[in-house]
């Protein structure tokens, strides 16, 4: 029964912290009205998170080995409260970037470690879990734009909505404590952090798995961001682009419950994903119809559905039992490249038009199964 409740648990976190992005995403409108940000100012609020997601899970993915997953999601748990506590009662900027920080520390943290402890305790289908876990993060990221409209238009006061975030992610940090009390104890390790994080750089098979983990979340960001864009400026259909968006997102729950159902070798669904990403991009940018557009944009999210799990999932088999600092380890490579792969993509849609930033993103895919590929071999 705990067993059982612990699976609930984190399902319903990883559906809160999908919420929680988009819900973030789709209020930073009123976050430059309230505290008159400029564009630089939105930036750094954006990158105060982004910075929380790299830093933590190096942190607090170390101290996994040594006091336990259970204990470093409860700490996780904590510091989403306390961030999302200090961002709904933040009446100056600064304040509102420490919310951030908290929140995006926590976020990784989380995301990573729950991650781990479903690879970790359920070895035999752990494919399925992470699959079906990540379906219900991207539930949630369809839902919370619905929702926070659906609260906005009440006229309630976007950071009103921070302190019922607190609260709910109290509830589930409650839940989780009770359903882990009395759970097998976790192996700890002896190692000193600083060896942990050396073999972990030292091992080519992760570091290359985190690369392509790290390009898989640019990618993803890179598609998401600049379909707007597109839409409006090269296609001259802005009606489609919020359309183009739902697709996308929606479009990668019914494939990460196919991938965790389908019992096929991990690099037969890995090629197969990158395959449908790669076809996805081009074809949108080839074809003239704005439904067919459509259609392919839905085709790109049906594709990259599986692939953040897949290799996740594979790093996790990597260190069976320990997989606390790898996975968090992987999820500041997840940030990094969430971040970095953007900015290249903004540079290139100031050369080569939009059109030229789904180019990039298809060539960037196949050099994700590329580099699984040398990571397999180089075991």
């Amino acid at each position: 029964m705990r067993r059982k409740w612990m699976i609930g648990c984190i399902y319903l976190t990883l559906f809160s912290l999908g919420g929680y992005l988009s819900f973030y995403q789709s209020t930073l409108i009123q976050a430059m009205d309230i505290f008159a940000l400029n564009g630089a100012r939105m930036g750094a609020a954006v990158g105060a998170q982004s910075a929380g997601m790299m830093i933590a899970p190096l942190i607090l993915g170390g101290a996994s080995g040594k006091i336990g997953k259970n204990k470093v999601i409860l700490i996780a748990y904590g510091l989403m409260i306390a961030g999302a506590f200090t961002a709904g009662m933040a009446r100056g900027f600064l304040a509102f970037l420490c919310g951030g920080f908290l929140i995006g520390a926590g976020f990784a943290v989380l995301e990573a470690t729950l991650s781990a402890l479903l690879a970790d305790a359920f070895a035999s289908r752990s494919v399925r879990h992470l699959n079906f876990s990540q379906a219900t993060f991207s539930i949630g990221a369809l839902c919370g734009p619905i929702l926070t409209a659906a609260v906005l238009e009440r006229g309630v006061y976007f950071q009103c909505i921070y302190p019922v975030i607190a609260v709910s992610f109290f509830l589930l940090g409650t839940l989780f404590f009770l359903a882990q009390r009395g759970s097998r104890a976790e192996e700890h390790v002896n190692e000193r952090i600083t060896k942990q994080f050396a073999a972990f750089f030292r091992n080519r098979l992760l570091l290359l798995l985190a690369v392509a983990v790290g390009i898989y979340v640019g990618v993803e960001n890179a598609s998401a961001s600049f379909a707007e864009v597109y839409f409006h400026a090269e296609a001259n259909r802005s009606a489609y682009s919020a359309a183009a968006l739902s697709v996308f997102w929606g479009a990668m729950i019914p494939s990460r419950y196919l991938a965790g159902t389908l019992k096929l070798r991990v690099k037969a669904m890995l090629s197969i994903s990158c395959a449908i990403t790669c076809t996805g991009l081009v074809a949108a940018m080839l074809m003239t119809d704005p439904l067919a557009k459509l259609t392919m944009f839905a085709l790109c999210g049906f594709g990259c559905g599986p692939i953040w799990p897949l290799l996740m999932n594979r790093a996790a088999r990597a260190n069976r039992g320990s997989s606390g600092l790898v996975l968090n380890v992987m999820l500041s490579f997840c940030s990094l490249g969430g971040v970095l792969l953007p900015v290249l993509a903004g540079w290139i849609s100031d050369r080569s038009g939009v059109s030229g930033v789904y180019y990039f993103c298809a060539c960037a895919t196949a050099a994700i199964l590329l580099l699984y590929t040398r990571a397999e071999r180089a075991r």
